[in-house]
C-alpha cells in the first residue's frame, strides 16, 4: 500500500510520469515499481488535476475497459 500511495503522491508533481495508455485515449498508466500493480489515471491540464481511474493488477486483461461508474 505504501508503494502505491507514494507513487500516486508523486503524480502531483509529475502528472505525465506514467506512459500513455494504448487502451483508452487520453489516459495514462503508472507502473508501481517492484509490484505488479498499474494505476490508470488521467490528467486534466486545464485544472492541473490528476484523476485516478483505478488501480489494477498487471495480470488483469489489458483490453478490459473499466466500468463507467468506477
Amino acid at each position: 500500500m505504501d508503494a502505491i500511495n507514494t507513487s500516486i503522491r508523486r503524480l502531483r508533481q509529475f502528472p505525465r510520469s506514467g506512459r500513455p495508455s494504448v487502451r483508452i485515449d487520453g489516459t495514462r498508466e503508472l507502473i508501481i515499481p517492484n509490484y505488479p500493480y498499474i494505476v490508470d489515471y488521467t490528467y486534466i491540464e486545464a485544472e492541473d488535476k490528476v484523476v485516478i481511474l483505478r488501480i489494477r493488477h498487471g495480470a488483469q486483461n489489458l483490453w478490459e475497459v473499466p466500468p463507467a461508474d468506477a
